[in-house]
């Protein structure tokens, strides 16, 4: 549903920069002009048995879903398995943006749907966690 779509959204709001692109997003636009970017990484875990079907999903993306994702900004997007667990990672100019802009979105709320049976979660539409960013070199 909608609102359970946007609770999902919003969870995912703990992005992973570096301190230099914190402080340009703080302090306004980076020297060079150029908008600092996000690294979201996020972590969720698969119910036992339910790899091939998230796999098949992914395989047969609805090419509606893909032009969203990209209108919302996110660029660079993979999803890494490993067992049950996923791994995704993508980068945004601004999650937050981004978040309330798929919330808003018929299209997103109907895939996180599909995809709740799969995860293994407590809130089907919350399943993935934000990591920690630890180390990073561009």
């Amino acid at each position: 549903d909608q609102a359970g779509c946007s609770a999902f959204l919003q969870s995912q709001t703990s992005p992973c920069m570096s301190a230099t692109h914190q402080r340009a997003i703080t302090d306004g636009p980076a020297a060079n002009g150029l908008k600092p970017t996000q690294r979201i990484v996020r972590w969720a875990r698969l119910k036992p048995g339910a790899e091939d079907e998230y796999r098949k999903w992914h395989r047969e993306l609805w090419p509606e879903l893909e032009a969203l994702i990209l209108r919302a900004g996110i660029r660079n997007y993979s999803i890494h398995i490993r067992g049950r667990d996923l791994f995704s990672c993508f980068e945004v100019e601004n999650w937050h943006a981004a978040a309330e802009f798929l919330a808003q979105q018929p299209i997103a709320a109907r895939w996180q749907k599909q995809m709740a049976p799969l995860m293994d979660a407590a809130e089907p539409m919350s399943p993935w966690e934000p990591l920690e960013e630890i180390f990073r070199l561009d």
